[in-house]
């Protein structure tokens, strides 16, 4: 390195990288490449970290298709890499066509498409055997950006978790981690690092136009601010943001050991968590949000939520209604039932995951086993079952999920099978999963499936209609069997 390792900007990022872990030995790493300067100073330190630490780089540059200069700054990055023997994987887009498909402003359509190219790649690597956790997507935000961000937050309106601006690392929803090591770096540093290096980065002129928010906040009102009241002002905001991160991660572990104290239960396989309604009530609003985004966390959301949401978590929790739900981003559900407060993601397929490897068979009690691969759910009277619906009653079993009007049969009548469901105090977000045995729409029993692996069956709220209920005279029995995995 001209003038010597021990460069400014060099240094600075590799205490980033050291202090926020970003990265470690033999990883696989995705570099957004523009040409601009601060993509050329990431790709030229981490060119001289792959040797010592044994990193694979992955540029990608992104032609966005908005400007003259486009195929040129292309042209650049592949002739950069190629000089360093790196293949430069290069992605072309019509930002402006993608942003009116989508109503959004061409800057959000190519970020999109940006983290759209770099996933690809990152997903790339992972089908070639490389773990995932040892993938990382490399971008080039540096400390003028961070405080752009605090700054345009602030403006919009913000909580305290915003006021941390840009993270130097981060998941996308599939998992993803997406790391800034430039984070504590300033532009002036940047420019001066490129200028020693004679790394030459190609300017993209739209940044000198005010045609975004954001750059009219770069280019006007941070220099007016630092002109007329605090020449150091983007480093206050800088400063800020890092105690504001500190704040939340001693808020978030704190939360955590509150979330470890109010659980009832957790399934990962079900993305289901329920927590105790009095005790998370009874928390103090920061911590309770924070409580419900770990637990969120917990059971897969990784984007983050709005104020707006959280406040509607708040209404669920503090509803004095018996069941009350509301939808959640992603998929996922906050719902209230009773003294239980219940996140979930959403189960679309409710109870089709099992309709298709459940039989009714006819059994005698004489010889009651079932096939190895099969699991006993529920057990009707035979006899019973011919005596109330007819000797071919077996042939007419439908097995199936929930419908209005369904009604199960009693000794003194009928009832609403919603309103046992009421009565039995079922949470709402179980009851689409339930599976149903019914002639028409008489409910013969109902069960939910609850596998947690193969060697794992449970059923839960299992009831049968009374007036076919197994006894000391039951001779055969119509046995409801759950196909399972050997």
């Amino acid at each position: 390195m001209k003038q010597g390792e021990n460069n400014i900007v060099y240094g600075s990022v590799l205490r980033t990288i050291s202090e926020y872990n970003l990265i470690s030995e033999n990883e696989h790493i995705v570099i957004g490449l523009s040409g601009g300067a601060d993509s050329l100073c990431l790709f030229d330190i981490l060119c001289r970290l792959s040797d010592s630490m044994n990193l694979k780089l992955y540029p990608v540059h992104i032609n966005h298709g908005l400007r003259e200069e486009a195929c040129e700054d292309e042209k650049f990055c592949t002739k950069l890499c190629a000089d360093k023997n790196i293949e430069c994987r290069v992605y072309g887009f019509d930002c402006e066509e993608y942003a009116r498909e989508k109503n959004i402003s061409t800057e959000e359509a190519g970020r999109i498409l940006r983290y759209t190219a770099f996933a690809e790649v990152f997903d790339e690597i992972a089908e070639g055997g490389t773990p995932r956790e040892k993938i990382k997507i490399a971008v080039a935000q540096n400390a003028d950006d961070r405080a752009e961000t605090v700054l345009f937050r602030i403006m919009r309106g913000t909580g305290t978790d915003g006021l941390v601006g840009i993270k130097h690392m981060r998941c996308d929803e599939q998992g993803r981690q997406i790391i800034r090591p430039l984070l504590d770096t300033y532009k002036s540093d940047i420019n001066e690092y490129c200028e020693l290096q004679g790394l030459n980065p190609k300017i993209d002129k739209t940044n000198f136009e005010e045609i975004y928010n954001r750059n009219r906040i770069r280019l006007s009102l941070i220099p007016l601010i630092e002109e007329k009241y605090n020449p150091e002002f983007k480093k206050a905001l800088n400063r800020l943001a890092l105690s504001a991160e500190e704040d939340r991660l001693f808020l978030e572990n704190l939360a955590c050991d509150e979330l470890e104290k109010i659980t009832k239960n957790f399934s990962k396989e079900a993305n289901k968590i329920i927590l105790s309604g009095v005790d998370i009530s009874e928390l103090d609003p920061s911590i309770r949000r924070r409580v419900i985004a770990q637990a969120l966390k917990k059971i897969g959301m990784i984007a983050d939520m709005g104020f707006a949401h959280y406040k509607a978590c708040d209404d669920i929790i503090l509803s004095t209604l018996p069941s009350v739900s509301v939808n959640l981003p992603n998929g996922y559900v906050i719902c209230k039932e009773y003294e239980d407060i219940a996140l979930l993601k959403a189960d679309t397929s409710g109870a089709d995951a099992y309709l298709g490897r459940i039989s009714v068979r006819n059994r005698s009690a004489d010889n009651p086993s079932t096939k190895n691969d099969s699991v006993q759910l529920l057990l009707l009277d035979a006899d019973k079952l011919k005596a109330e619906y007819g000797e071919n009653a077996l042939a007419s079993i439908k097995v199936r999920k929930r419908r209005p009007g369904d009604i199960m049969a009693f000794p003194f009548g009928h009832k609403k099978l919603q309103n046992l469901f009421v009565d039995r105090k079922i949470p709402k977000f179980d009851r689409d999963r339930i599976i149903i045995l019914a002639i028409g729409s008489e409910v013969l029993g109902y069960f939910l499936v609850d596998e947690n692996s193969s060697a794992s069956v449970e059923t839960k709220y299992t009831q049968v209609s009374d007036v076919l209920r197994l006894d000391d005279d039951t001779k055969t029995y119509i046995s409801v069997e759950l196909t399972v995995s050997v």
